[in-house]
C-alpha cells in the first residue's frame, strides 16, 4: 500500500511542475505579444521621414516588432559579411 502512496504523490508532483511550466510559458508568451503589439503602435506612429532615418521603412515594422532582423528594406542581410566592412 505504501509503494503505490508513493507513486501517487511523484506522480501529482510532476503534474504539479508541468502545470507551472505551462503558467510560465503562457506568461512569456503573452510578455511578448505585448511587446510586439506595443513596438508596432510605436513604430506606426511614425512618419515615414523618422523611419527612413533609423533605417527602416512601413514595411519591415512587423518584421522589426517580431525580432527578425535579417530583412531591412526589402534586402537579405548576409550574416556572414556582418561587421567585415
Amino acid at each position: 500500500m505504501t509503494h503505490y502512496v508513493i507513486e501517487a504523490s511523484s506522480w501529482i508532483q510532476e503534474a504539479i511542475e508541468g502545470y507551472k511550466d505551462l503558467m510560465r510559458a503562457r506568461a512569456i508568451r503573452k510578455e511578448k505579444r505585448a511587446s510586439y503589439k506595443r513596438t508596432v503602435k510605436e513604430l506606426g506612429q511614425l512618419t515615414d521621414f523618422e523611419l527612413n532615418d533609423i533605417g527602416i521603412c512601413r514595411g519591415d515594422i512587423h518584421n522589426v516588432a517580431r525580432g527578425d532582423r535579417t530583412i531591412i528594406r526589402g534586402l537579405q542581410v548576409n550574416e556572414n559579411l556582418k561587421g567585415s566592412v
